[in-house]
């Protein structure tokens, strides 16, 4: 892990620490507040005044308020924000008639009415001119101001006391003066007087491309269909500042009317007189002098600047405001508005406000940085430094009931802005290689971050906080606009769509503040908090990987050197690993987590709002920080958190919001949509470590477990949705952008095989495929197959192990992914062969992954476990067989190729389970021991099907696939005791080597599957076998044997060369020259071993040489380039290895020609006789079928019932000695067939039938006896007199070869195979003499 991580216990110790400093700070200035209280108290008691400590708006104010939202006017909504349940629908019901009507909605009004004022926000306090007028208190004592505060506080802390919530719910309403004034005007004749337009001005126009009802949420009593304006009723009352003003640069300067507007311009005026003293000192302005460093002993000083009096008394001041504020509110607004009226603030109370909360928030730092100039330690002064800002924070809440939200937005933005700024402002103009980690640079980090998150978890817990972010009603459906797919029908040019994206939703009412305002604010400062910090852990641990590993390069770039994080520590990395945890903490608990499982929000619909409210910020911070993301640990808690946030914004939110912001993300000026699916990649590589149940874990395991799985699912549910929604949104956006286009595919291509090939549910794999076979059929498969690439063979093998699973609807979906890609391929291309290839070549792979994986879960205990762990996939390719009746996807012309295809797969997989044979009964584990019985696989084809398996590929585009089936082939006559078959099947290899030398550069090879075996890739990986606690049986085992049966041929690869990673090496000629000798060595022993077949060796090996002469003369004939260097080496080495092989044939043909005897004349019957010949039998049942002819899950049978088979007895059974006649040597060879089905049926229903029955005899007497034909074959050879030395296709039954059964097969023998059914069977008349023909001779 390349972030260090800190303990949990010394996070809790400083938690603790920072508790107890707060209690103890309160306690020791609540005796000098206590006095103060009891002594305005004893000096207003005799006047009967009653005394309130608890302020009118501060924060009770929130649960009196009655923000919820209407719906049609029936009833209130369920959005009530009032913790303590203030308001029911009985209290409703209750009030006038006039506060209710106050409280639906009414009719959409057609213009705004002239007297709502919109204000429009006017420049920072530090951007004004400093003013020139007012008071200077800088040279007056500490005590006299106090004393005037005091003074102050005596006189307006009694009237503070806010009405009581009945008395304004019950209350008569009161129209309001404005309202008064107009109709008495109205009822004269005479027009209302209007103020002056430059006090109305227009707030700057915002777009919100979010889409909403017409009408809803617009969050007051009247709607407004007004371009921009605040929302709320249209007589909204306004507050105007009392005090004197200069010119329009000037700043207020004059004490106003209210205590606040006085204080507040005090407080201003003190922090001018700081200002100007440092203008003074140093001749410009400097960010250190606006950041104003506030020590510990700046309070007690005799002659202490006036600004720090403030700031030391801020506790009280700031209350005091308030207080002030909800005293004119409940005189000027109360008494004649709604309860529920928010107020509009003047340009007079915005031009001291917005410099205000900068002033605070630099106050604040200043607290924070003392640590740097004075004994005080940094950790002292950030947390005075925390204890004032709650005081700023409470502030801020109290705000919130009075002040309309546009304004609560401008000065939140403010605040946030300002200690954003602190951060580097000091610095000035500086480039990022300047930039050096100091002490003082931190510790601004810290403080300004800290700080900040402190604010937004106290905006974040405001128990109105959903009303006030006037979360939108979504519609269920959105017109679909998205363009038509460019195509030859249809072409345009690449700017014709972009309206599509630019283009503001329909019905969407545009208001200030724009909905989500506090949330998408909170959210999107916590979310760069968490990005900065956790950027600066992942670069320095980056560049300190990098720096370890340049001594073994030799170098170390200049970079890294003057890198700005080489000066950080440990302790440094761990403070910015805490701060980014913390912050995204904050955003998944408070923000999105607390409001989510609120039971008041849990109707229909109500979670969808709460996630529409918050999926443009944390979509918009995830794609803006997914460089760092993508760098992380996938199991890093910040990035799993931040993922978690995602996920629940791709689940909650209404479908038609998401495809909204995909479709913004096809914008052609800035294509996001790659980065979108990169974060999806991401949200599948961390969610993957939900299979293993944490270690930490508090909860039952049976509970964590399934909690774990059911997040797992739920998670990969929703990316595979979201994987949807951009290939519905996104495929005819960039159909005008080719290379957009081919990166977006390869994108979504990439996401989905993750998705698939990671162990999921049935209903995951269902949408993910459904993913896939959705993309294949948008895009087509030519830029399907464009895209996929080498990657063509990863998707063959994670569909072809879809078709083994256990569920029926996996199988079925990934079966129709297959047969669509088939089908697509075929209309396009006209031929399957590439896809063919690929297919055959990783499906022994693939089922020995499966029978591995079946093993390592205890599944397996003998072998016909083995056979039935690949039924499913054997079934499923029956399935992918299809009638083009059925399947318009399916060809005519498709289908037979279709059928060989699946005909070659099942033989494949017999295949897979003949080499676990020959491996024999340890062949998984080496202790693990599966039991088998030789004796019952009697019947099995396992010839027929490795010879298939064989025969599917061609010597010019699989030789290898070729030679491993026909190797294996070799390895099954060896067992059996068949030299000459084997020996036939070593010159089938060696003929395949010599048609595919000249295609050797052409040869696709595979390439192992990363996903199967790259943990750092595939995190579920490691829970492979984790259930079997032995860590022999994990995934390592599992691929290890899965690669086995790849390609098994070690002796092929080129020793001399690298092989390239994760590739199988291409064979080279040298290579394959070689493995062509020793093929023919390996023949001719076993071609003498049994004895009596030089000739035919002789002249197989003659052949051979034919064809070595033909390639070498093709490749001399061939026009020569000028071949140089490498190539001409490279061709002079092939040309070399071929005459190399034919010397070696030659040798093998000489040593063959001494060992003939060419005179041997015609021996007649006799044993000798009998020793030197092929013998050969008829092979047939009849009856009753056995139970091992009806369907197995094992290899299929070599006999078909009622057909005839010929069979070439091996040497060994006709050099027993027990027998001297060929009818012994037939029944002798029939004995193990005879015993096994003997077994089956019992010893009394199987009859041997030692002769042929011919037309006109009854074949079957009793129906319930299972009867087996087994009696030579007799070859219809020449006239030349020889017998051993002839190829044979035709057989009777007869020995005069004049009467009985004559059957045609499909080869001559010998052949690779000992046995074959017949191709033709007749009966023929007698016939005079031998036959002589083209059938007797060799073919």
């Amino acid at each position: 892990d390349m972030d260090p991580i800190g303990s949990n216990d010394e996070d809790a110790v400083e938690e603790v620490d920072e508790v107890a400093v707060n209690l103890r700070n309160r306690m020791k200035h609540s005796k000098n507040y206590e006095a103060r209280v009891s002594k305005i108290a004893a000096e207003l008691g005799s006047g009967g005044v009653p005394l309130s400590r608890s302020a009118y708006g501060a924060t009770k104010i929130d649960r009196m308020r009655l923000e919820g939202e209407i719906l049609g006017g029936e009833h209130l909504d369920h959005f009530f924000e009032d913790d303590e349940t203030v308001a029911t629908l009985s209290t409703f019901h209750l009030m006038p008639d006039s506060i209710r009507e106050a409280n639906q909605m009414q009719p959409v009004r057609d213009a705004i009415r002239k007297e709502s004022q919109a204000i429009k926000p006017k420049p920072t306090f530090m951007q004004e001119e400093v003013g020139q007028e007012g008071e200077s208190g800088s040279d007056k004592d500490q005590n006299e101001f106090a004393q005037r505060v005091k003074t102050a506080a005596q006189v307006m802390l009694a009237p503070c006391v806010g009405p009581a919530l009945a008395n304004i719910i019950l209350a008569p309403a009161k129209p309001s003066p404005r309202a008064v004034e107009v109709d008495a005007l109205q009822a004269t004749g005479e027009n209302p007087p209007q103020k002056p337009q430059e006090e109305v001005q227009t707030p700057p126009q915002r777009k919100l491309p979010a889409i909403s009802e017409s009408g809803s949420d617009l969050g007051g009593v009247d709607e407004i269909l007004s371009d921009h304006a605040f929302r709320g009723a249209t007589d909204i009352p306004t507050l105007f500042f009392s005090a004197s003003r200069g010119s329009e640069s000037d700043f207020l300067v004059a004490c106003g009317g209210f205590l606040y507007e006085t204080l507040m311009l005090l407080w201003l005026r003190a922090w001018l007189d700081h200002i100007e003293d440092g203008i003074e000192d140093s001749g410009s302005v400097d960010n250190k002098i606006t950041s104003f460093v506030i020590l510990p002993d700046s309070f007690n000083a005799k002659h202490a600047k006036p600004i720090f009096s403030f700031f030391a008394n801020m506790d009280f001041l700031l209350p005091l405001c308030i207080k002030s504020m909800v005293l004119r509110y409940s005189m000027e607004v109360s008494r004649s508005y709604p309860a529920t009226t928010k107020v509009l603030l003047d340009e007079g109370h915005l031009r001291v406000l917005e410099p205000f909360v900068e002033m605070l928030a630099r106050g604040l730092m200043g607290n924070a940085l003392a640590g740097l100039h004075s004994g005080e330690s940094l950790d002292e002064s950030l947390l005075r430094s925390l204890q004032s800002s709650g005081v700023v924070n409470d502030f801020f809440a109290s705000l919130v009931p009075i002040l309309h939200a546009e304004h609560m937005h401008s000065l939140i933005s403010k605040y946030f802005r300002t200690l954003r700024d602190c951060e580097t402002e000091h610095l000035g103009d500086i480039s990022a290689m300047d930039f050096q980690w100091t002490e003082e640079n931190l510790h601004r980090v810290r403080c300004s971050r800290q700080l900040r998150l402190q604010s937004i978890e106290r905006f974040a817990t405001l128990p109105a906080f959903l009303a006030l972010n006037h979360p939108r009603k979504y519609i269920g459906k959105v017109p679909n606009n998205d363009p038509v797919k460019s195509d030859w029908l249809n072409q345009y040019a690449s700017g014709d769509n972009e309206d599509v994206w630019n283009q503001p939703p329909e019905n969407d009412v545009d208001k200030l503040p724009p909905s989500g305002w506090l949330s998408g604010l909170l959210t999107r400062e916590a979310l760069s908090i968490c990005a900065l910090s956790s950027e600066s852990v992942v670069a320095e641990a980056m560049a300190h990987v990098e720096v370890t590993s340049a001594p073994s390069k030799g170098h170390i770039a200049p970079s890294l050197k003057k890198r700005p994080g080489a000066a950080l520590k440990r302790a440094d990395l761990l403070m910015f690993q805490s701060l980014s945890t913390q912050a995204i903490t904050i955003v998944y608990e408070l923000i999105i987590r607390r409001h989510t499982m609120d039971r008041r929000f849990q109707a229909e619909g109500g979670r969808g709002r709460i996630a529409g409210m918050l999926a443009g910020p944390i979509l918009e911070k995830s794609i803006q920080s997914i460089r760092w993301l993508a760098r992380m640990e996938a199991t890093h808690r910040v990035r799993s958190t931040w993922l978690l946030c995602l996920v629940y914004i791709l689940q909650e939110a209404p479908e038609h919001l998401i495809s909204s912001i995909v479709r913004s993300y096809c914008d052609p000026r800035e294509f996001k949509i790659h980065k979108f699916l990169r974060l999806l990649r991401l949200c599948t590589s961390s969610f993957q470590s939900f299979l293993d149940r944490p270690l930490d874990s508090k909860l039952p395991p049976y509970l964590d477990k399934g909690l774990s799985a059911w997040l797992l699912q739920e998670s990969f549910n929703t990316v595979c949705v979201a994987t949807n929604v951009v290939v519905d949104a996104c495929v005819g956006l960039t159909s005008s952008y080719p290379h957009e286009e081919r990166k977006m595919l390869q994108g979504l291509l990439d996401l989905l095989l993750h998705i698939v090939t990671t162990p999921q549910s049935s209903v995951t794999h269902l949408r993910a495929v459904g993913g896939a076979l959705q993309t294949l059929e948008k895009f087509g498969v030519e830029l399907f197959i464009e895209i996929t690439g080498t990657n063509l063979q990863h998707w063959v093998r994670v569909v072809l192990s879809l078709m083994n699973s256990t569920s029926m609807a996996v199988r079925s979906i990934a079966v129709d992914f297959l047969v669509s890609l088939v089908g697509s391929m075929y209309n396009t291309y006209g031929n399957l062969s590439e896809l063919s290839l690929t297919i055959a070549s990783v499906l022994p792979e693939v089922a020995a992954r499966e029978i591995a994986l079946f093993s390592v879960h205890d599944h397996i205990k003998c072998f016909d476990d083995v056979a039935k762990s690949v039924w499913p996939l054997r079934r499923s390719l029956v399935d992918l067989d299809g009638n083009p009746l059925d399947d318009d996807r399916i060809d005519p012309q498709l289908s037979p190729i279709l059928s060989g295809l699946c005909r070659a797969c099942q033989a494949i997989i017999d295949g897979v389970l003949v080499e676990l044979r020959l491996k024999g009964n340890r062949f998984l584990f080496p202790d693990k021991k599966v039991l088998s019985n030789d004796e019952t696989l009697v019947f099995d084809a396992d010839e027929e099907s490795l010879y298939e398996a064989a025969s599917f590929f061609l010597p010019e585009t699989g030789p290898m696939q070729r030679i491993r089936w026909f190797m294996t082939l070799r390895l099954v006559h060896e067992k059996k005791g068949q030299w000459i078959e084997a020996a036939e099947a070593l010159l089938m290899c060696s003929r395949t080597i010599l048609d595919s030398v000249r295609h050797l550069k052409y040869v696709w090879r595979p390439s192992k599957f990363l996903l199967w075996t790259d943990s750092r890739r595939s995190h579920w990986l490691d829970s492979v076998g984790e259930e079997s606690s032995q860590p022999d049986r994990g995934n390592a085992a599992v691929i290890d044997f899965a690669d086995e049966f790849l390609e098994p041929i070690a002796t092929v690869s080129d020793t001399k060369k690298p092989p390239v990673t994760n590739k199988l090496q291409q064979p080279t000629a040298s290579a394959m020259c070689d493995l062509l000798c020793k093929f023919v060595k390996e023949a001719v022993q076993l071609y003498l071993r049994e004895g009596g077949m030089e000739e035919q060796a002789f002249a197989r090996l003659e052949m051979l040489q034919r064809t070595a002469m033909n390639v070498l003369e093709d490749q001399s004939s061939a026009p020569r380039m000028p071949f140089r260097g490498a190539a001409a080496r490279k061709r002079f080495e092939e040309d070399a290895a071929l005459r190399k092989a034919m010397v070696s044939l030659g040798v093998e043909i000489t040593g063959l020609t001494e060992r003939m005897d060419l005179g041997e004349p015609f021996m007649g019957p006799g044993r000798n006789f009998l020793r030197k010949q092929a013998v050969y039998a008829f092979l047939r049942l009849s009856g009753k079928k056995p139970p091992r002819f009806e369907e197995s899950v094992a290899l299929p049978c070599f006999l078909e019932w009622r057909e005839i088979s010929i069979c070439r007895i091996p040497q060994w059974v006709v050099d027993n000695e027990e027998v001297s006649s060929l009818q012994g040597i037939c029944s002798r060879f029939a004995q193990p067939l005879l015993d096994f089905l003997r077994k089956e049926c019992g010893d009394d229903k199987v009859i041997l039938v030692r002769e042929h029955i011919g037309n006109g005899q009854p074949e079957e007497v009793d129906g319930d006896i299972t009867y087996l034909h087994c009696y030579p074959a007799n070859g219809m050879f020449g006239s030349e007199g020889r017998w051993h030395s002839i190829q044979n296709r035709r057989f009777c039954s007869d020995q005069n070869r004049q009467l009985g059964c004559i059957v045609d097969t499909a080869q001559s023998f010998p052949c690779p195979l000992s046995r074959q059914r017949s191709v033709l069977t007749t009966e023929p008349t007698p016939i005079q003499g031998p036959v002589i023909g083209p059938l007797a001779g060799s073919q």
